[in-house]
């Protein structure tokens, strides 16, 4: 039997967590001088025209990194001769993580993907198409600061009421309000930044170091190596200054033979950041007047949790404790702690019977459509928004909504679905779903009600229903962009396949291995055909078909004992 898995997807670092004899952690899928069980989301290009996955990307001359805030959002990145979408790249990044897994820990079931709290359900399907494309079977996707809450739930010292959980890693700044008494996690409201991050602060600090390159009187650096020599230097001194008041390393340059002393000390830093900083509390403070019941006082917070490596600055803990008047705590590793959360969920997605910690999820957009009515003051309006499902709202959720026909002999209604971060009377932006309703009866207007349903599922999946009671005007669907990435999947798993080179290469020793090991073992049918099944794969070049067989034949290993011999 496989793996139930939880992967925290992040901006700037990725991570999966497993349950092991009841407690979950973090397996390390690469290499690198820390131990940690973190991986760059980095895709790059070697030299030699493969692609590189992790920490080895992010020295290739050309990669892509910070792609996660591109998703939802239409975007192409280039790398090599081509193009890749931030699902592509995701679902590359997902690929690593669960070879990785699979090569040190085991087959993998199913997948729990962690979100920003703040991501629309266009973001949420995309991810959940990444791990499609990656060959996951994905469960749900939950928010970051929700799973990061569920690992401190679970742990010694849990939250109590009115906790408040500020994720602020590489690309994004989430918070999210909660209650935790009597095993029930209940997150009452999320808010946050899409555009603010570690690698915000890397930009400034990098900053300061081209002033101090041009002080010196050298131009700027154009040479590719030299500047992601910088950019791992600004991100090291970032680190450094979280432990110590002072940086005094020098610049070396050495395509450049240019060698300049670098002072930069903790004080500097806090003044550069604090636009940022400011910009960071502003979304905290915001949180809190979300509270279902009454916008909360700092002081009324009972526990403040920090997660992400950005919320680790010294100067960014001192404005926490400020403002609440207490400081915040980071008692588990903050760049593991959403998988392992996730990992717990993933364990218990299924059925909640085992779980000694019932995690209540809500709503984080305003969900609803537009429609034509008087505005406050009277105007007549074809743009005023009915909201179905408020922001804040627990989830699963279900409500229905009746409007009128607005014309004589109206034959059709066109549903436009927003989602809007706040509350407002009129939508604004593009809606990110249209649907059009036909076959009403003739009549005059108003002679006919449309029931409009909305409902939302404990997996984060919207479904639509309209119905003209009393007829046979009947339509119910997802959003279409669901649909679409499902159309697009083949070719992006293509394109995915090819950054790993043969599509079916890792299968072949697979292959070999698992033969070699059923040699003089008549003890294990289900294990020798599910061998047959996927060499049949990989000869047809059935990609879906060899991974599923892939899957079974791990499984079935496992269950009957076969143990794959040296590579």
């Amino acid at each position: 039997m496989g793996h139930l898995v939880g992967i925290d997807l992040g901006t700037t670092n990725s991570s999966i967590a497993y349950t092991e004899m009841g407690r979950q952690r973090c397996a390390k899928v690469e290499r690198n001088d820390f131990g940690s069980a973190v991986m760059p989301s980095c895709v790059g290009l070697l030299a030699n025209g493969e692609h590189a996955v992790g920490a080895k990307a992010r020295r290739c001359l050309e990669h892509v990194g910070n792609f996660k805030r591109g998703m939802g959002l239409g975007n192409a990145y280039p790398l090599g001769a081509g193009l890749l979408s931030p699902v592509e790249l995701s679902a590359i990044v997902l690929r690593r993580l669960r070879e990785g897994f699979e090569a040190t820990v085991g087959p993998i079931d199913g997948a729990v993907i962690t979100v920003p709290a703040m991501f629309d359900e266009r973001q949420r399907r995309e991810t959940v198409e990444a791990g499609l494309v990656a060959g996951l079977k994905v469960l749900r996707v939950i928010n970051e600061p929700s799973a990061a809450a569920i690992a401190y739930s679970l742990s010694e010292h849990p939250p109590t009421e009115n906790a408040v959980v500020i994720d602020w890693g590489g690309g994004t700044l989430d918070v999210s309000l909660l209650d935790c008494a009597d095993d029930v996690l209940d997150v009452k409201a999320n808010d946050g930044d899409m555009q603010l991050g570690g690698k915000d602060v890397d930009r400034l600090i990098l900053g300061a170091m081209r002033e101090r390159l041009r002080a010196e009187g050298y131009a700027e650096i154009d040479d590719p190596a030299d500047n992601i020599h910088l950019a791992l230097m600004a991100e090291e001194v970032k680190i450094h200054l979280g432990e110590e008041p002072v940086w005094t390393a020098p610049i070396i340059l050495p395509r450049q033979k240019v060698i300049v002393d670098f002072e930069f000390t903790r004080g500097a830093l806090e003044q550069l950041l604090d636009p940022i900083l400011t910009r960071a509390m502003e979304v905290v403070a915001r949180l809190l007047t979300k509270n279902p019941g009454g916008t909360l006082a700092p002081c009324d917070v009972q526990d403040v949790i920090l997660v992400g490596g950005t919320s680790l600055l010294l100067p960014f803990q001192e404005r926490v404790e400020q403002f609440f008047g207490r400081p915040g705590r980071s008692t588990i590793d903050p760049l593991e702690v959403v998988a392992r959360g996730a990992a717990y969920q993933a364990q218990h997605a299924k059925t909640t019977s085992t779980a000694t910690l019932l995690a209540i999820h809500s709503l984080t957009m305003n969900l609803g459509i537009s429609y034509m009515g008087r505005d406050g003051v009277g105007v007549l309006r074809l743009d005023l928004f009915s909201c179905l499902l408020r922001a804040g709202t627990r989830i699963p959720a279900k409500t229905t909504h009746t409007f009128g026909t607005v014309n004589d002999d109206q034959e059709q209604v066109e549903i436009e679905i927003y989602e809007l971060d706040s509350l407002r009377e009129r939508v604004s932006g593009k809606p990110f779903d249209v649907q059009t309703v036909r076959g009403f009866p003739r009549g005059p207007a108003g002679s006919f009600q449309i029931a409009v349903t909305f409902e939302y599922s404990v997996d984060q999946r919207l479904t639509v229903t309209v119905e003209v009671p009393g007829t046979d005007v009947h339509k119910r669907w997802v959003p279409r962009h669901a649909a679409a990435l499902a159309d697009q999947r083949p070719a992006a798993r293509r394109r995915v396949d090819a950054a790993f080179g043969d599509a079916f290469a890792s299968y072949r020793p697979l292959i070999a291995r698992a033969g070699a090991a059923l040699l003089g073992r008549p003890d294990a049918p289900r294990t020798e055909a599910a061998l047959a099944d996927l060499a049949a794969a990989v000869d047809d070049s059935d990609a879906d078909a060899a991974e599923a067989s892939k899957a079974q034949l791990l499984t079935a290993m496992f269950d009957e004992g076969v143990a794959l011999g040296p590579a």
